[in-house]
C-alpha cells in the first residue's frame, strides 16, 4: 500500500470557496485511477483551528468545507488529532461537526511522572550511551515540566530539548536542570 503525505495551505480565506474540497476530491479521483481504494486523511493539530489563529469567518469557512467533505465523501477514513480543549471548543463552534468527527475518540492520556521519566530517559539515550539516569534533569524538573506541559508529550519533549540547549549556555559544570530552572524558562512556543 502506498502512503503519501499531502499538505494544504489555505492562504487567504476570501479565496477559499471550497477550493480545498475540490482539490482533495481531484486527488482522490487521481489516486483511484491508479487502482487504490483505501484512503486515510489525517488532520493534525486541529487545535490551530479553534485557538484564535483564524478569524471567525475563516473558522466558519473551514468548518463548512470540512462538513461538506465528511457529508459527501464516504470512501475514506478521516483522523483528527487535537487536544481535549480543542474538541470542547469545536463542540461550541459547531456541534454537528464535533459530533461527526468524535464518534470514536482515542483519548491519549496526559503523561504522569513515571511515564514522563521513562520517555525522558529514552530521549536522552538517543544521544548518549544507554543509561537509566535522568541527568542533566532532576526529579523536581520532570514534575514541573510535566505539570507545565499539561502532560502533552510533544510539548514535554520539545521543552526538554530547549532546556538542554539553554542549560548548555547558562549552567555551570555539575549544575542540573531543576524545578527553578524549568519555572524560569518554560514557555510554549508557537509553531
Amino acid at each position: 500500500m502506498l502512503f503519501r503525505s499531502i499538505s494544504f495551505t489555505t492562504g487567504n480565506a476570501k479565496e477559499l470557496d471550497k477550493k480545498e474540497v475540490y482539490i482533495i476530491r481531484a486527488i482522490v479521483k487521481l489516486i483511484e485511477s491508479q487502482g487504490y481504494t483505501d484512503f486515510y486523511i489525517l488532520v493534525d493539530e486541529f487545535e490551530n483551528v479553534t485557538t484564535g489563529r483564524l478569524t471567525a469567518t475563516e473558522v466558519d469557512r473551514y468548518i463548512i468545507n470540512l462538513r461538506d467533505l465528511i457529508d459527501k465523501e464516504r470512501n475514506w477514513c478521516a483522523l483528527f488529532a487535537m487536544t481535549p480543549p480543542a474538541l470542547q471548543r469545536l463542540k461550541s463552534l459547531s456541534p454537528p461537526l464535533a459530533e461527526r468527527i468524535s464518534s470514536r475518540v482515542i483519548d491519549l492520556r496526559p503523561l504522569n511522572d513515571e511515564r514522563a521519566n521513562a520517555i525522558l530517559i529514552n530521549y536522552l539515550n538517543l544521544a548518549r550511551e544507554e543509561s537509566q539516569n535522568i541527568f542533566p534533569f532532576d526529579d523536581s524538573a520532570i514534575t514541573a515540566l510535566r505539570t507545565k506541559s499539561h502532560g502533552i508529550l510533544r510539548v514535554f519533549l520539545k521543552s526538554c530539548f530547549s532546556f538542554i540547549q539553554r542549560a548548555l549556555e547558562e549552567l555551570k559544570k555539575g549544575e542540573i536542570i531543576n524545578e527553578q530552572f524549568v519555572t524560569k524558562h518554560f514557555q510554549i512556543e508557537e509553531e
